[in-house]
């Protein structure tokens, strides 16, 4: 079984004011793409759950990248998206990230997946994303509601020092987006 890349993008970016999966990083390449594509060197599949912005979100993914809706996207969170896509596909261990933050760089995904699952990429001891979760993880996100959600599942998990602290950062706001895009990404 293949390493599975899962990017969170159901949610309706209100704080941003438009879709933050379709947001720009350069001119071509949306935030939702450059996950995929950062994820693709690494996991040999990739899923990607929608909800708010389904069919624009979808269209800029390449072929190979599983696409799926969460419907109930509007009272669920994170943790239920991410349950929905590994309902439909498994891996021995799964890499997750929120689209809203900055996509993570191949060495820092590679020193990820070499520690021992679940495993967070932190900043000066400080967790961020993304995360990598293994088998346990799964069955029991799989097996109903995890109260606190990820970080419940992501207690006591191996902290892995990141190249960046992107890591750290939430790219929620108009703000936040110039300020990060501002700094070179």
């Amino acid at each position: 079984m293949q390493t599975v890349g899962v990017v969170l993008a159901a949610g309706g970016s209100r704080r941003m004011g438009r879709t933050k999966a379709l947001l720009e990083v350069r001119p071509g390449l949306p935030l939702v793409r450059a996950h995929v594509d950062a994820l693709a060197r690494c996991c040999g599949r990739v899923v990607v759950v929608v909800g708010a912005v389904d069919a624009p979100v979808a269209a800029v993914l390449p072929e190979a990248v599983t696409c799926i809706a969460n419907p109930d996207w509007e009272s669920t969170g994170p943790v239920e998206s991410l349950a929905l896509a590994l309902a439909t596909t498994r891996g021995p261990r799964v890499v997750v990230t929120p689209v809203d933050v900055p996509p993570a760089r191949p060495r820092d995904l590679v020193a990820l997946l070499g520690a021992t699952a679940p495993a967070v990429l932190a900043w000066q001891g400080r967790p961020g994303h993304p995360v990598v979760l293994d088998e346990d993880c799964v069955l029991r996100l799989l097996a109903g509601p995890v109260p606190g959600g990820l970080r419940t599942l992501l207690h006591g998990a191996t902290s892995v020092a990141a190249s960046t602290p992107d890591v750290l950062l939430n790219l929620n706001t108009p703000t936040d987006w110039a300020r990060w895009r501002a700094e070179g990404e």
